[in-house]
């Protein structure tokens, strides 16, 4: 009996090791890389990034990620300005500027560190990436630090040649580790339903031990002395008649040995052979193989394969998850006229839905179908059909209008209103262009991806951004009465940055004649409230134009513009440079106060319209249709709802006393979706759905931000996409793009799931069978112990006999196909309510079995039994 035990275990503790040894390989290969410090003497050196200690100097080069937290002391721009990616931290692929201070900035190359001391106090270790307090001791004076002094580990240094940092926090102490969760031991609900099943019968050996030491004690007290046949020369306590009760408890050990084979104790390793070679077939699966990258789909544990069928609710990162992250201009509305033609893919879905001709974009102006076509399609499909203007795709770019292509935008009535329109698009903006040899054009690095497909959509418009230096922007224009593009300089006085609060970007520009000017772009609410009365003349058609970009699922902004004198600009530029160079910690208000004085009585030009697209299998059509079905069976129409909540509310919603009624409202909500949300947050998120619920949850994301919660589910999914590969590191399942989720819960969560329920089922049947004719046997033995089969055949029973058949059950019965399975459910939600009414196959096969037994048993019951 302990040698088949102790087979089981050793199997089960290898490939656990195994496992682990893999993640602990990739986690080394992360401490072993190395970066730059600071030596000795202004001498930089290689060293582990497992090896940096608070205190160390360090530098980093463009393109590379922070090892740690660092302070940020200079950089290769004389301002000390740096631009930083934060995708792995917050999922945002905006570039985030940090600021060193000005004291640090003459620190700018190796040597200037032979010397360099100063001492930093500063918080203690906490999971907040957005706040920062302390100070730098440096040169006998005292000098206030802030967020924008702290580059955190895990993101990159872009746009910067390099910088140089002193290290704050490191390993666990680093803000991302403090985010981060105790990566947790994941069984599946099978297995624990399987041990549920185990206890069950461990009873029932118990149980029929027992009955068969009460018979055996009996027959020793009262039978055995009439037995002549079968006397012992020497009475031992084993059968002793005067003292039963000794014979009957070391014959209950007998027993317990005697009928362990109830005890299916090959099942373990049974099924974990199964599981291996179930998430081998999870890893070759073509269809789940993305050829652009050449990323296979992968089990990084095979603990979970049947959970997979078995999911209820789905948490999700959005941005690169869920949608490409990159942004298309589509559409734009100038002078209150509306420019573009193409359709966005929410629009194509509706089209599809309402069964309009898109193919030819034919429209009525009263459809047979009833449904409104708005305006602005009715007003962009004038040109729609002239092919002359059609060019390649361009990457950022599926602007179609010939009325602004290829310099016809000068024909227009309102050609001067247009130009300034290009303008601000390539002129507003804080990006880098990078020149591309071959091509002689420029590619962009740009804070948001809406940015940069500003920047390209001006490209094609004529205004072409070529260069900057610290103080000024230059715009190559090209004009259709000129042949050679025309090189403007704009000298660049002041940039108000955005943040989520402004939530608008301004610069001020002086232009070569010495005309100054602030040209603004942000949400449309922020930018109509700053109009002036006579900047509003385009305000009521713009407003209809944003509202159809809006239905047609695009991202908006509206651009505006205001002319400044040189006196109001210097009397207020003197408020801004108090404001910025204050060090107080209310630097941050005080400058929000001050721009917002000059973002006032501007004049509004038009807005933008900028299409995230989903990736590749995102069926918006079926989601159309599903809401739609919704709708017309819904009576009430206020009936479904959307959760709608922002990082600080969240904070709150989260706490003890108000988690429960968090919990009740979001699930009662159609979605529910949390804005900015830390990755601690979104963790505690996952942790409330799965606890609160009690039902199998997945989170899938593609950043080190969504590490958390991928380690807090049920089944955590990582995307290896281009965030890195933190969430693919700390994941159950990794897969290339989200559309493969489907094939991975539909067609293998329901054939492993189903096999493995079956599998144990067959175990348990064939066990419990072979364990109670033992008993059987004992019944017409006297109880007396004596098996019915051969030890050497007992021995190998569970091991080997019965193991293989079973085994290959579990790994190749399909009970239907992958195509039948993706066919079945309309979608994932369905699938979910699918599982439920044909879930519970263990407790299914469960009752079954015993039903078996109790024919084997007894036949008298079967005629009773017949109609189950």
């Amino acid at each position: 009996m302990i040698a088949p035990l102790a087979f089981v275990i050793g199997l089960s503790m290898a490939k656990e090791a195994m496992e682990d040894s893999r993640r602990f390989i990739q986690d080394m290969k992360v401490n072993m890389r190395k970066a730059r410090v600071h030596k000795g003497d202004g001498v930089f050196g290689p060293k582990p990034w497992m090896k940096l200690r608070v205190g160390d100097v360090v530098k980093v080069e463009k393109d590379k990620f922070f090892p740690v937290d660092l302070l940020l002391v200079s950089s290769s721009y004389e301002d000390g300005i740096c631009y930083v990616e934060t995708m792995n931290l917050d999922g945002e692929t905006n570039l985030k500027v940090k600021r060193a201070l000005e004291v640090t900035l003459s620190l700018d190359d190796d040597m200037s560190f032979k010397d360099f001391t100063g001492k930093i106090s500063c918080e203690d270790p906490n999971s907040n990436l957005y706040t920062f307090v302390g100070n730098l001791e440096y040169d006998r004076q005292i000098y206030p630090l802030d967020p924008s002094q702290i580059l955190l580990r895990d993101s990159k240094l872009k746009n910067t040649a390099y910088i140089y940092g002193v290290v704050i926090f490191t390993g666990h102490d680093s803000k991302v580790m403090q985010n981060g969760t105790q990566s947790p031991s994941k069984r599946s609900r099978v297995e624990k339903q399987m041990d549920k099943i185990i206890y069950i019968l461990f009873c029932l050996l118990v149980l029929i031990s027992l009955i068969s030491s009460v018979g055996f004690g009996l027959n020793t007290r009262f039978q055995m002395p009439q037995w002549w046949y079968v006397q012992p020369n020497k009475i031992a306590d084993l059968h002793d008649p005067s003292n039963p009760f000794s014979s009957a408890f070391l014959h209950w050990i007998t027993a317990l040995i005697l009928y362990g084979y109830l005890i299916p104790i090959s099942l373990y390793v049974s099924i974990e052979v199964v599981k291996v070679l179930q998430a081998m077939f999870i890893n070759k699966d073509t269809h789940m193989y993305d050829e652009e990258s050449g990323t296979p789909a992968q089990a990084r544990t095979s603990n979970l394969n049947e959970e997979l069928g078995q999911v209820d609710t789905i948490l999700s990162d959005k941005t690169g998850t869920l949608t490409c992250n990159q942004m298309d201009f589509l559409k734009c509305s100038i002078a209150g006229k509306a420019y573009g033609t193409r359709f966005s893919e929410v629009e194509l879905a509706a089209a599809r839905q309402m069964a309009l001709n898109v193919d030819n974009q034919v429209f009525e102006s009263t459809p047979k179908s009833g449904v409104h076509v708005s305006e602005i399609e009715l007003e962009t499909v004038v040109t729609c059909k002239d092919k002359k203007y059609q060019k390649p795709p361009i990457n950022g770019f599926s602007f179609e209008d010939s009325r602004l292509m290829h310099g016809n935008w000068s024909k227009e009535p309102n050609a001067d209103v247009i130009l300034l329109f290009f303008r601000i698009l390539a002129i507003c903006h804080t990006a880098i262009p990078e020149a591309k040899e071959k091509t002689g054009g420029f590619t962009y690095e740009a804070e948001s991806p809406d940015e940069g497909a500003f920047l390209i959509a001006a490209r094609e418009f004529g205004l072409e951004f070529c260069k900057r230096t610290q103080s000024s922007v230059f715009v190559r224009e090209r004009y259709p009465s000129s042949k050679k593009p025309i090189e403007r300089g704009y000298k660049i006085l002041n940039v108000l940055d955005f943040t989520s609060k402004r939530k608008r970007m301004s610069v001020i520009v002086q232009d070569k004649d010495g005309q100054l000017f602030l040209f603004c772009k942000g949400a449309d609410s922020i930018i109509f409230d700053r109009l002036s009365k006579n900047g509003r003349m385009y305000e009521e058609t713009t407003t209809k134009h944003l509202k159809d970009y809006g239905e047609g699922g695009l991202r908006t902004l509206a651009l505006a513009y205001r002319k400044l004198e040189e006196v109001e600009y210097f009397a207020w530029n003197n408020e801004f440079i108090k404001a910025k160079t204050s060090i107080g910690g209310d630097r941050e208000a005080m400058l929000g106060k001050v721009s917002d004085l000059m973002e006032r009585d501007l004049i509004l030009v038009g807005a933008t319209a900028v299409e995230d697209k989903p990736q590749k299998g995102d069926n918006i059509v079926m989601q159309i249709t599903n809401a739609s079905q919704m709708i017309k069976l819904e009576k009430d129409p206020h009936a479904a709802f959307a959760l709608i909540i922002d990082e600080k509310t969240l904070s709150y919603a989260l706490e003890d006393d108000l988690k429960h009624e968090f919990l009740n409202l979001a699930v009662v909500c159609a979605s529910v979706i949390c804005c900015r949300v830390s990755p601690k947050q979104k963790a505690l998120v996952t942790r409330l759905v799965k606890q609160g619920t009690g039902k199998v949850t997945l989170a899938i994301g593609d950043g080190a931000n969504d590490v958390g919660m991928i380690q807090e589910a049920d089944i955590g999914v990582g995307i290896s996409g281009v965030e890195g590969m933190q969430a693919v590191m700390a994941s159950d399942f990794a897969i290339a793009q989200f559309r493969f989720l489907e094939r991975l819960l539909v067609v293998h969560g329901h054939w492993c799931y189903k096999k493995i329920a079956q599998m144990i089922c067959y175990f348990f049947y064939k066990n419990i069978a072979f364990g109670l004719t033992l008993f059987y046997f004992e019944a017409l033995a006297s109880f007396s112990g004596q098996s019915i089969y051969d030890d050497l055949y007992m021995l190998l029973f569970n091991v080997i006999l019965t193991s293989l058949p079973v085994i290959s059950l579990g790994v190749f019965k399909q009970d239907v196909s992958s195509e039948i399975c993706l066919q079945a459910p309309d979608n994932l939600l369905k699938f979910s309510e699918l599982l439920k009414s044909r879930a519970h196959h263990v407790e299914e096969c469960w009752t079954i079995t015993w039903i078996h037994i109790y024919k084997f048993a007894n036949p008298i019951v079967q005629p009773a039994l017949q109609g189950l």
